[in-house]
C-alpha cells in the first residue's frame, strides 16, 4: 500500500475511494478452528440474475468477490426476485440445500423500524412475522443455495417463504427495502467433502441518474467569445459520500475554462478545474478534478469528509465552464463513467442511468455576440464602418475588417485584411474608409471577431458601397440604376429621389422623374419627383430609370452613392414576360453572379436557371451618353457588371412568363 502524489492511498492501483467495494468474499475453513481464509473455495464463478415477474430475467451487476448490486424501485408495489444464473465450482458442490444467514450486526439506520412497521419485532406473531424476526436475528436462514441435478443445477430460495409456507421460489426482496449494503454467510460442501464458509455481499440501491443541465432550460448554445456553464446533476441518490465521474467532449470544438485560481499552497488548484457546487454534496477532498483540453476529457472524483453526513435525493455537484473553439451544431458531451459510494466505500446508485450524449452544445457567433457590422456615408468621400463595443469580460480580444471588390466573398478571398486604425474610444467602434467617388471599384466589407482563446468568428453579414454615374446630356437626361442594398429608408420613389439628391460625391442635382418598367404593358411607369407625393413602391435588386437636372450645366455627370447591408441571396427575383407586342424585361445582374462578365454568359445563365424553357433573344445596355440602348444578339457580346441593369428580350416556350433565377 502506498500514497500517490495526490495523497490518496492505493492498493494495487485501485484508489481508496472505491477500495471498499472490492470486498473479497470471506471464506473460512471449518477444520481450521474457523480461521478466515482469503481464497474463494470451490466457487469460481457465481453470477446472479434478477426479475420482477419471474419470467423475464436480466443479469445482476457484480460478482462473488466484489459483491452484488441490485436496483430497487420503491414506487413499485411488488418484489424483485434473485436467482442463480451461472455457478461454476471446482470441485463441484455436493447436491443439497445450503443455509445462508443474515448478518444482523451490520444494518443501516432505520432498519429495525422498517420491520417493526410490518409487525416484525420481538413480540411478532402471525403466519410469517415471527419467522421473519428469527431470520433477521440470524437464527433462521435468509435464503438457501439449492444444488440439484447431480451438482449441475442451482437456485437461490427465499428463506421466509420456505420456512413459513413451504414454498420453493427465488429469493424475494420488497421494492421498498431499505437501501444499504447487507451481508449473508453460509457453509457449502464440495465433492471432496471440504466445507467452506461463503460471505455474500448485496447492495440494494436505486438506479441513480446522472445528467448535465444549464441554468436556462434548453439554452445549450455558446454564442461568440462567451461561455456556457454546465452543471453535473445527480438524482435518485441515496447515502452518497464519494463519486467518480468522467466525461468526454470534442476538443476541436470546445474547451473547458479553469474555475479555480492556481494556489501554490493547494496542489488541487493546478491545471483546469471544475468548480464544486456546495449546499447538497459538500466535497471535502479531491482525488481528481481535471479537464484535459487536448484529449477532450473531464474527470471529477471527490469525497465528503467527516463529520459530513451522506446525502440522498438530488443536487448539483460540479460546474463545468465551456467556451467555443470552432463553430458546430449539437456537438456532444458524453458521460463515460459514473460511480458512487457510501461512507463505507460500498457502491451505491447502480446501475447508473444517463443518456448518451448527455448534452449537445451548439456554438455560434451571432449579432448578439457583437458580430454586427453596419456602414454609413460619413461625408462625400468617406464611408464609416461601425460595430458594437464589446461588454467587459465579453472575451472579445480583437477585430479583423475584411475588404473586397467582390460581394459575398468568403474568408480568405478579401483584397485587404484591416487590423488597425479603429477608433475604439466610443460605442460603436468605427473605421473610416475614403472610397467614395469611384464608380470603377465598389467595395464590400465583413467583420471578424477574435476571442481570447484564439477562436475567430466567421465573417459577419457584409456591407458595402455601390455607386452609379448619372448623366445630363443636350438631349434627354436618363440614367439606369439599381437598388443594391437593403435599406429600410428606401420604400417609395420619393425616398429614392431624396436619397439621390443628398448622396452625391460632388455637385448638386434635381431629380425630375423616376420610372419603373412595366413588363406586361411593355412601357415605363413614371413618377414626377415631388416632396409631397410618395410615388410607387421600390425594392432592392430592381432596376429604375432616373431623370435628373444637374445644376449649372447642360451636359455632365455626377456620382451617386449607396451604402448598406447586402441583401440575402434569394431565388425567383425576376419575372420575365413574353407579350403580344414586345418581350422586354429589366433586370440587374445579381450581385452573387460575379463570374458573369459578358452578355453571352448572362443569357446562358438565364436560360440555364429559369423556371421554364426560355430563349434569350437579346440583351441591351443603356448608353447614358448617347441616351440610347445598345442591343447584343449572340454571338455578339459586350461586357457586363454585377449590380448593373440590363434589358433582356426573351422567347418563352410554354406560357407567358418564367421566373429567374430558381434554385
Amino acid at each position: 500500500m502506498k500514497k500517490d502524489k495526490k495523497g490518496w492511498l492505493k492498493w494495487t492501483g485501485i484508489s481508496v475511494l472505491l477500495l471498499g467495494v472490492m470486498i473479497t468474499a470471506v471464506l473460512a475453513s471449518k477444520g481450521l478452528a474457523e480461521t478466515v481464509h482469503s481464497g474463494i473455495g470451490p466457487i469460481e464463478t457465481l453470477i446472479l440474475k434478477e426479475s420482477e415477474n419471474q419470467t423475464s430475467w436480466s443479469t445482476s451487476i457484480g460478482t462473488l468477490t466484489d459483491g452484488y448490486s441490485v436496483a430497487l424501485d420503491g414506487t413499485k408495489p411488488f418484489y424483485k426476485y434473485l436467482d442463480v444464473e451461472t455457478l461454476i465450482a471446482n470441485p463441484a458442490l455436493k447436491v443439497g440445500t445450503y443455509d445462508f444467514y443474515f448478518d444482523h450486526l451490520r444494518v443501516p439506520d432505520g432498519y429495525w423500524a422498517y420491520w417493526a412497521a410490518k409487525g416484525v419485532d420481538e413480540n411478532a406473531t402471525g403466519d410469517w412475522q415471527a419467522v421473519m424476526w428469527d431470520i433477521l436475528n440470524g437464527r433462521t436462514p435468509m435464503f438457501y443455495l439449492e444444488v440439484s441435478a447431480g451438482g449441475s443445477e442451482f437456485h437461490l430460495l427465499d428463506g421466509l417463504l420456505k420456512e413459513a409456507f413451504g414454498d420453493s421460489i427465488p429469493l424475494r426482496v420488497s421494492q421498498d427495502y431499505p437501501l444499504a449494503t447487507y451481508h449473508y454467510g453460509g457453509w457449502v460442501t464440495d465433492a471432496n467433502d471440504d466445507e467452506t464458509y461463503i460471505n455474500v455481499q448485496m447492495t440494494f440501491t436505486k438506479e441513480a441518474e446522472v445528467s448535465l443541465r444549464v441554468e436556462s432550460p434548453d439554452t445549450w448554445t455558446i454564442d461568440g467569445c462567451g461561455y456556457l456553464d454546465v452543471y453535473i446533476h445527480l438524482a435518485n441518490m441515496h447515502d452518497l459520500y464519494a463519486l467518480d465521474i468522467a466525461l468526454a467532449f470534442d476538443p476541436d470544438i470546445l474547451e473547458v475554462v479553469d474555475l479555480i485560481l492556481d494556489d501554490p499552497l493547494d496542489p488541487f488548484s493546478e491545471g483546469i478545474n471544475l468548480e464544486p457546487v456546495a449546499g447538497w454534496f459538500d466535497a471535502g477532498y479531491w482525488a481528481v478534478n481535471k479537464a484535459d483540453n487536448t484529449a477532450g476529457t473531464i474527470q471529477y472524483a471527490t469525497t465528503q469528509k467527516r463529520p459530513a453526513e451522506p446525502v440522498s435525493g438530488a443536487g448539483d455537484v460540479a460546474k463545468i465552464r465551456f467556451r467555443a473553439k470552432a463553430l458546430a451544431v449539437d456537438t456532444p458531451v458524453a458521460i463515460e463513467k459514473a460511480e458512487f459510494s457510501d461512507r463505507d466505500s460500498f457502491l451505491v446508485g447502480r446501475p447508473v442511468v444517463f443518456t448518451d450524449p448527455a448534452a449537445e452544445i451548439t456554438t455560434t457567433f451571432s449579432t448578439d455576440a457583437g458580430l454586427d457590422l453596419d456602414i454609413i456615408r460619413l461625408d462625400a468621400s468617406t464611408v464609416q464602418l461601425q460595430w458594437p463595443k464589446p461588454a467587459v469580460n465579453s472575451g472579445i480580444e480583437g477585430y479583423v475588417l475584411h475588404k473586397s471588390k467582390l460581394p459575398y466573398f468568403e474568408l480568405g478571398e478579401a483584397d485587404f485584411e484591416i487590423t488597425t486604425g479603429f477608433d475604439e474610444t466610443g460605442d460603436p467602434i468605427t473605421y473610416d474608409d475614403e472610397v467614395l467617388g469611384d464608380v470603377i471599384d465598389n467595395w464590400f466589407y465583413a467583420l471578424q471577431l477574435t476571442c481570447e482563446n484564439d477562436f475567430a468568428s466567421p465573417l459577419s453579414w457584409q456591407v458595402g458601397k455601390f455607386e452609379f454615374e448619372l448623366f445630363e446630356t443636350p438631349t434627354t437626361d436618363f440614367s439606369m440604376i439599381g437598388l443594391i442594398f437593403d435599406n429600410p429608408n428606401l420604400v417609395k420613389a420619393q425616398d429614392l429621389g431624396n436619397h439621390i439628391e443628398n448622396n452625391l460625391y460632388t455637385g448638386s442635382v434635381d431629380v425630375l422623374t423616376i420610372s419603373t418598367w412595366n413588363p406586361v404593358a411593355q412601357t415605363f411607369t413614371s413618377y414626377v419627383y415631388t416632396t409631397i407625393a410618395p410615388g410607387f413602391d421600390i425594392f432592392s435588386k430592381q432596376a429604375y430609370r432616373v431623370e435628373i437636372d444637374i445644376d449649372g450645366v447642360t451636359s455632365g455627370s455626377v456620382i451617386w452613392a449607396q451604402v448598406g447591408k447586402l441583401p440575402e441571396i434569394t431565388p425567383d427575383t425576376y419575372t420575365l414576360y413574353q407579350t403580344a407586342t414586345t418581350d422586354f424585361n429589366w433586370i440587374l445582374q445579381p450581385l452573387d453572379m460575379v463570374s458573369i462578365t459578358n452578355t453571352t454568359q448572362l443569357a446562358e445563365a438565364i436560360e440555364a436557371s429559369a423556371s421554364g424553357e426560355v430563349e434569350v433573344l437579346s440583351i441591351a445596355l443603356w448608353n447614358p451618353v448617347a441616351q440610347s440602348l445598345t442591343s447584343y444578339i449572340r454571338p455578339h457580346s459586350s461586357t457586363t457588371r454585377f449590380g448593373y441593369p440590363y434589358r433582356v428580350e426573351v422567347k418563352i416556350k410554354d406560357g407567358h412568363s418564367v421566373v429567374w433565377p430558381v434554385d
